[in-house]
């Protein structure tokens, strides 16, 4: 809803739909936006080039994740043995051992 002039979600952009308020003084002017203007994303970097920062970010996060879930040991996951510290490296990767 950040990326569009007319703050659509993306299943708005993949269906072609957009919502409109027949009402906009019955509804609380907090759920209400206009449609931005057409040059509300002069400036930015080229939409090419915000799509491979995303996917790096996102390649990122997944490297450090394998990384930190990969750092527990074969017994810890697979007999339930785990130590102290290797049960806090499972919940920060938001993972749970085999019980």
């Amino acid at each position: 809803m950040f990326l569009t002039r007319r703050h659509q979600a993306l299943q708005d952009l993949v269906t072609g739909t957009c919502v409109i308020v027949h009402t906009p003084h019955a509804v609380p002017s907090y759920h209400v936006t206009t449609e931005r203007a057409p040059d509300w994303m002069s400036g930015a970097p080229p939409a090419g080039r915000r799509v491979v920062v995303v996917i790096l970010y996102l390649f990122a996060i997944f490297v450090a994740w394998v990384a930190i879930v990969g750092s527990v040991s074969r017994e810890c996951v697979m007999a339930d043995r785990c130590g102290l510290a290797e049960t806090a490296v499972l919940s920060v990767g938001f993972w749970t051992p085999v019980t």
